[in-house]
C-alpha cells in the first residue's frame, strides 16, 4: 500500500464539547452563543429562546422529530452528507445527551437484548447499551470529519465510586448509564467525556451545604444563590470534568453571563491555534501599559514591561491587562 503524506499546515480549529450540570445553569444558553448552529432539540429548551435557532424539526409541534434509533442515525447521516447544509452551518447542537439515551439508545439496546430492563439476564442489556453509545458516537465522528463542530448538553448525577485510597465516595458525572455491582460495572460517561475536547460542569454560584452532625441524616442548605454561574473546567475529587488547550483558564471560573463563558470556551480554544495571538496580545498590553504610566500610573514601568515581555500565555497577559484597567 503506497504511503500518502498529509502535508502540515495551519489548522482550522474545530471543537466538540459537553456542558453538563443541574437545570438552569446556562448549558443551553451558552451553546446558543455558537454561530451558524443547527439544533437537534431533544429537551425542548429552544422554545424558551427569544429568537428560535435553526432546528432539524419543529421544537413546538415535534413534526419531523426522529421516532426511533434508526431514524436518528439516518438523520445524522443525512446531515453529514448534505454539503449545502454544511455550507450554511458550522455547529450541530444536541440538547441533551441524557434525553438521547433515554429516548433512543436505551430502547434500541433493550430491543437488541430482547429485554424489558437493564437488570435482566445478569445485566446483559448493559453491554448492548454501551455498544449503542459507541455506535452513535461513531456517527457523530463521521459528522466531525465533514467539518462540523459538535456541542451537547447533559444533566448531572452523583454516582458512587472507589477513590485512589480505596474509599467509596460520591462523584458528579454525566447523567448517562452507570451500573455497578457484584456482576460488573457499566459506565457510559467516559465514552463521551474522553471523546469531546471540553466536558465542563456548570453550577449555580453561591449555594453551600452545612456539614453534617452526628445526628443529622440530611445536609442543610445554607447561603444564597447568586445571579452568576460557576464553570468547572477541570476535574475535582468529587467531579469528572476536563478541557484541552485551555491551561491558562482558571477552574472553577465565575461567569457573569452565557456570552462570557462562551467567549472563554470558544475564544480561547480558537486562539490556541493562532500562532500570532500571543504576540498581538503582548503588543496590546504594552500599549495599555504605556497609556497607564502616561496618565500617572503608579509602580515600576520597567518591571511591568519585563513581566509583559516574559509572559508565555495570553491568559497571563490578560491578568496583567486587568490590573492596568
Amino acid at each position: 500500500m503506497p504511503i500518502q503524506i498529509v502535508k502540515g499546515g495551519v489548522r482550522r480549529p474545530q471543537m466538540s464539547c459537553i456542558l453538563f450540570g443541574p437545570p438552569g445553569t446556562w448549558k443551553t444558553s451558552t451553546l446558543a452563543c455558537a454561530q451558524r448552529a443547527l439544533w437537534l432539540d431533544f429537551h425542548g429548551s429552544t422554545k424558551t429562546m427569544g429568537e428560535r435557532p435553526d432546528c432539524a424539526w419543529d421544537p413546538e409541534t415535534g413534526e419531523g422529530r426522529p421516532g426511533n434509533y434508526p431514524d436518528l442515525v439516518d438523520l445524522i447521516r443525512d446531515i453529514a452528507a448534505d454539503k449545502k447544509l454544511r455550507a450554511d452551518h458550522d455547529w450541530l447542537i444536541l440538547d441533551g445527551l441524557d434525553d438521547v439515551e433515554q429516548e433512543f439508545l436505551l430502547p434500541e439496546a433493550l430491543r437488541r437484548a430482547d429485554a424489558k430492563a437493564l437488570g435482566e439476564n445478569f445485566f446483559k442489556p448493559c453491554d448492548f447499551l454501551l455498544a449503542v453509545h459507541l455506535e452513535f458516537r461513531r456517527e457523530l465522528e463521521l459528522l466531525v470529519r465533514q467539518g462540523w463542530n459538535v456541542g451537547m448538553t447533559c444533566h448531572a448525577q452523583n454516582i458512587e465510586r472507589v477513590n485512589a485510597d480505596g474509599v467509596n465516595c460520591l462523584v458528579c458525572d454525566l447523567k448517562v448509564m452507570y451500573v455497578s455491582g457484584k456482576l460488573g460495572k457499566w459506565d457510559a460517561a467516559p465514552i463521551w467525556r474522553d471523546w469531546v475536547d471540553h466536558c465542563v460542569y456548570l453550577d449555580m454560584e453561591g449555594g453551600k451545604y452545612a456539614k453534617l452532625d452526628a445526628k443529622d441524616k440530611i445536609a442543610h442548605a445554607t447561603g444564597t444563590y447568586g445571579a452568576g454561574r460557576v464553570a468547572y473546567l477541570r476535574g475535582e475529587p468529587w467531579l469528572e470534568a476536563k478541557v484541552r488547550r485551555l491551561e491558562s483558564v482558571p477552574s472553577p471560573m465565575k461567569c457573569g453571563s452565557p456570552e462570557e463563558l462562551w467567549a472563554v470556551l470558544w475564544g480561547k480554544w480558537s486562539e490556541s491555534f493562532d500562532s500570532g495571538a500571543l504576540e498581538r496580545k503582548r503588543a496590546e498590553v504594552l500599549a495599555l501599559a504605556q497609556a497607564y504610566f502616561a496618565a500617572g500610573g503608579k509602580g515600576s514601568q520597567e518591571k511591568l514591561v519585563g513581566a509583559v515581555n516574559a509572559a508565555k500565555s495570553t491568559g497571563a497577559l490578560d491578568k496583567i491587562a486587568a490590573n492596568l484597567r
